[in-house]
């Protein structure tokens, strides 16, 4: 099997993943939602994680104070910005992110060549959008969550993106997993 480019979001039922101003409350405190970022099972074949500036920020805050093992502290991370010159992960126990420059397609296809495995982006809106305006995205997970917000950031792009559910799963909290193809375009 190919290595992949996987876009991962966390949505409301209508789409959104950050309302305007950027807050995601209305997903934090869903049962087992944000523990499932490393679902083992979905994590198997992913060799590196590619985040936009202000996910690493969120993320850098948060998992490191979490158990060193989780893919989300063991993968190798990169951070697509112009703004961030240095992305240390945590205290300094874990390895930091490495600061890449450059469009989000070349960054995505060099650390899939490189890595020679899945690449993951985690929200990453700005990240996931142009990935998915270039073409190079092969599935994108979606967690959705039981709420229509009405109104907020999305991470599709302002053209029409036709994809293939291939899996889907509820789980406890009421929230559902779906695992969508795209047609990469090589």
């Amino acid at each position: 099997m190919p290595a992949m480019i996987i876009v991962d979001e966390i949505v409301s039922a209508d789409g959104v993943a950050a309302r305007p101003e950027g807050s995601i409350d209305f997903f934090v405190e869903r049962e087992g939602l944000v523990d499932s970022v490393g679902d083992a099972e979905r994590m198997s074949r992913v060799r590196a994680v590619l985040l936009g500036a202000q996910t690493y920020r969120e993320f850098s805050a948060y998992w490191p104070t979490r158990e060193p093992t989780l893919d989300v502290n063991r993968l190798p991370k990169h951070v697509l910005s112009r703004t961030i010159e240095h992305a240390p992960w945590g205290d300094g126990e874990l390895p930091p992110a490495t600061v890449e420059h450059g469009d989000a397609a070349g960054v995505a296809l060099d650390l899939e060549e490189r890595y020679r495995g899945d690449i993951i982006v985690w929200g990453s809106l700005t990240v996931a959008r142009a990935l998915l305006s270039a073409g190079v995205v092969d599935e994108v997970w979606l967690r959705v969550v039981p709420v229509a917000v009405g109104g907020g950031r999305s991470f599709w792009p302002q053209q029409d993106v036709e994809f293939r559910a291939v899996d889907t799963k509820a789980h406890p909290g009421g929230w559902t997993t779906a695992r969508c193809q795209l047609e990469r375009r090589r």
